[in-house]
C-alpha cells in the first residue's frame, strides 16, 4: 500500500516541491536571523541549519516549543520531515524556528 502510494504518479514531484519549499523556508530563517543560524543546506527533504549556538540546547527548546529536530557535529540541527509533510507544516515549524531566534536575538 505504501509502495503504492510512493509510485502514484505525481507523488515524488510533489515530494521534490516540498522539499525546495523547505529550503527556501529555511534560507529565508537564515537571512532574517543571521545571529542564531549561519546557513541551510540540503537536498529534498533533509537539511541542516547550522547554529551559531549550541545545537543541543536549540534541539531541546524547539522539542519543547512542539518540533522534533536532530542536533549534529558542527552546530548542525537536522531537520527530515516525512515525505508527506505539506506546506503549511513546514510553514508552522519555519514560525517555531524564528520565535527561537528572535528569543536569542532578545538575550
Amino acid at each position: 500500500a505504501v509502495l503504492d502510494h510512493v509510485l502514484a504518479d505525481g507523488f515524488l514531484e510533489g515530494v521534490t516541491a516540498t522539499g525546495v519549499y523547505l529550503g527556501g523556508r529555511l534560507q529565508d530563517l537564515v537571512a532574517r536571523y543571521p545571529d542564531t543560524f549561519v546557513e541551510a543546506r540540503g537536498q529534498g527533504l533533509l537539511w541542516g541549519l547550522k547554529c551559531r549556538v549550541d545545537p543541543w540546547q536549540i534541539a531541546a527548546q524547539l522539542r519543547g516549543a512542539g518540533l522534533l529536530v536532530a542536533p549534529a557535529t558542527d552546530g548542525i540541527i537536522r531537520l527530515a520531515p516525512p515525505l508527506i509533510v505539506a506546506n503549511n507544516q513546514i510553514d508552522a515549524a519555519a514560525a517555531i524556528l524564528a520565535s527561537l531566534a528572535a528569543s536569542q536575538a532578545a538575550t
